[in-house]
């Protein structure tokens, strides 16, 4: 049975909410970085050079990148990093709302029938 809903039932959900309007700038910072064919990079660890394979087999030295890289890491998926969301968690907020949301709504037209 469909209960009413409860923001500490989402937490994941509110946050993203309530940073829906800085998100908003950010993204359309990306979206002009990206027109000026600027994107997100880092530097190489040495743990990253390791686990790609490039050491030396001879002397074991690791050969890390001295270029940045790009991130490889969806925008969003950093700005939920930065605000404190879990997307695992958020993923089943969002399921459980339209499973909640399904159910009212199911109940309302067997409602609207009734009469």
């Amino acid at each position: 049975m469909a209960t009413a809903f409860k923001e500490e039932d989402y937490p994941n959900c509110v946050k993203e909410k309530k940073h829906h309007e800085e998100w908003a700038h950010i993204a359309q910072f990306f979206e002009w970085l990206g027109s000026k064919g600027l994107f997100l990079c880092k530097y190489e660890t040495e743990e990253e050079a390791r686990a790609r394979g490039s050491v030396s087999k001879r002397t074991g030295e690791v050969w890390v990148r001295e270029y940045p890289l790009p991130i490889g890491r969806n925008r969003l998926s950093l700005f939920h990093e930065y605000i404190g969301v879990d997307p695992y968690a958020l993923e089943m907020e969002r399921r459980r709302l339209l499973d909640l949301m399904r159910e009212m709504n199911q109940r309302a037209q067997k409602g609207e029938k009734a009469k």
